[in-house]
């Protein structure tokens, strides 16, 4: 009998596969180890073509259209000897119709006889659902407003109740309605981070590294959870500011709290990539060691690093960017001031570029066209030559030489 040739079985199983607020979602699991994983794709029944690379057991494409039935197959592979070694590839996934993503930026802002809602409009939505609740739990239909609309105005209120707002893209394409991921409850003009009333931010926040800003926002609902409440009690740190701390326990009455003068700019709070926190609730847990612990533990899984790691000395309150280490020594170097380093949060745009849903951007999935002159906002830049930004609600990466040079 003729021999037939069979493929070999693939260690790796697609779990599942569904549309989220940011793309269509799979994930798989894996009986072997791998280095990492090939994404190929599938569009309307076409073949399978090689698409992206993930070191992630899931993965998420934000570059779907709707309408589109999309398939997907993962590609596990080792790296030996600084290549690619390639395993045998998995079933392909089921299909699924890509629908809208999740509307970006719902805010609300109460009145005392209405409250008005805004979101970012999308240029290629057919209309938008509106959702209401007051528990954040059940959610109801209000309304269906244009295309053209990015607000809204919910007059059907009764003063002093606290509502929320859920916005949903719908798309028509050939007779057919597309509902889309409904968005996140929507946050309040007042209160931007959407934080509960027990937590007391007692800084300027816009005056932090807008990486820091997002980690943030980040620790502050992840201790949430927790039941931790938190005071933000220090963030940037003017020189006139920081030498009348140094001043304390020196010069001026109280106990020494900082061992950088303000003309060093030798504070990570001069260079807005730190703050410092306590603990809300009575006076003997503000600066509690177990409950300062106990929220490090959680803000660390942020990505932030804690002053409470140092050798020697260990500063349990204080949490910080670890782009530029435990010291401000590297951003003195290569920006000299803090407000030279500034210039470099927000950049523009030197001519039209792509935003690329992940660092592997020359062969990444876009999320979206930049345009020439554009301004964005800048998280960290990398040696290998790309940024990771923020524009016009769409988080990703460029290639840094993409920017106009800094005056």
């Amino acid at each position: 009998m003729p021999s037939t040739k069979t493929q070999a079985a693939s260690s790796v199983t697609i779990t599942s596969i569904k549309n989220t607020k940011t793309g269509i979602q799979i994930k798989w699991t894996n009986t072997k180890k791998a280095s990492g994983y090939s994404i190929l794709r599938s569009e309307d029944g076409e073949p399978f073509e090689e698409y992206d690379i993930t070191r992630n057991k899931n993965y998420t494409d934000p570059n779907v259209e709707t309408g589109v039935v999309y398939q997907y197959i993962v590609r596990p592979y080792k790296i030996k000897n600084y290549k690619k070694k390639y395993q045998a590839k998995s079933a392909s996934s089921m299909q699924v119709i890509a629908v809208p993503a999740a509307v970006k930026s719902v805010i609300h802002h109460a009145y005392t006889d209405r409250v008005v809602i805004t979101w970012v409009k999308n240029p290629d939505a057919s209309a938008y659902m509106i959702y209401r609740s007051t528990d954040k739990v059940n959610w109801e239909k209000i309304d269906k407003v244009s295309y053209s609309d990015s607000s809204y105005e919910d007059k059907d209120i009764v003063s002093g109740k606290e509502y929320f707002y859920k916005v949903q893209e719908l798309k028509f394409i050939d007779g057919v309605t597309y509902y889309g991921i409904k968005s996140d409850a929507s946050t309040s003009y007042d209160d931007p981070m959407n934080l509960s009333k027990k937590n007391k931010i007692n800084i300027n926040v816009s005056k932090l590294h807008p990486y820091l800003q997002l980690k943030l926002k980040q620790a502050l609902k992840k201790c949430n959870k927790k039941g931790l409440y938190l005071i933000i009690t220090e963030g940037f740190r003017s020189k006139k500011y920081q030498d009348s701390l140094y001043a304390q326990g020196r010069t001026k009455p109280g106990n020494i709290v900082t061992y950088a003068k303000g003309k060093s700019y030798s504070s990570q709070h001069q260079w807005g990539v730190a703050f410092d926190i306590a603990i809300n609730g009575s006076k003997k847990k503000m600066y509690n060691v177990n409950l300062l612990a106990k929220a490090a533990k959680i803000i660390k899984t942020t990505g932030l690093a804690w002053g409470g790691d140092w050798n020697g000395f260990s500063d349990m309150p204080h949490f910080y960017l670890k782009t530029w280490g435990d010291t401000p020594s590297k951003l003195k170097r290569t920006y000299k001031t803090p407000g030279k380093f500034k210039k470099y949060w927000y950049r523009y745009t030197k001519s039209a570029t792509t935003l690329y849903a992940s660092t592997n951007l020359k062969y990444g999935a876009s999320l979206t066209k930049i345009p020439k002159g554009a301004k964005v906002t800048v998280y960290y830049y990398k040696s290998l030559g790309y940024s990771k930004v923020v524009y016009n609600g769409y988080t990703g990466y460029i290639y840094t030489n993409s920017f106009k040079k800094v005056k």
